[in-house]
């Protein structure tokens, strides 16, 4: 059972040691809470995105070795997820009529990965504010 699905924030901060406390907090989730922790394929794909994972043989082989080792990837979306998430999304960033909402919104990304942890009962993990506007949605900081 998944219970902790990582932000692509928190992805990069592990993987590139940009913090202390989110190694000791990963170890404490995966083995005392003994959680399975996961990133969705959109996590993945943001990753190797907005870091130079792709040419930098470090940072993949470090990726490579969570992934073969302590993280799963989650990489289907449903098309229950697709309908929870346009909900989401109305509820979040404004209506269809153009009427947008005030203040920073998640991304379609943030979105999609909460509807995911919400239909797993997940908790995400990421430093963002994003998440606070997703009703019913779990989250923890583990770089603090």
């Amino acid at each position: 059972m998944i219970k902790f699905i990582l932000d692509t924030n928190a992805l990069i901060s592990l993987i590139e040691n940009r913090n202390k406390n989110i190694l000791r907090n990963f170890m404490k989730a995966s083995f005392e809470k003994n959680g399975e922790i996961s990133i969705t394929i959109l996590n993945y794909y943001e990753y190797l995105r907005d870091t130079d994972a792709v040419t930098n043989v470090e940072y993949r082989k470090i990726l490579e070795k969570y992934l073969k080792r302590t993280i799963s990837v989650i990489q289907s979306i449903s098309l229950d997820d697709a309908r929870k998430a346009s909900k989401i999304y109305q509820e979040t960033r404004g209506n269809k009529l153009g009427k947008q909402k005030k203040g920073k919104v998640p991304s379609d990304v943030d979105i999609l990965m909460a509807t995911i942890a919400l239909n797993k009962s997940a908790t995400i993990v990421s430093h963002d504010d994003d998440f606070r506007k997703i009703k019913g949605l779990k989250t923890e900081n583990w770089e603090s």
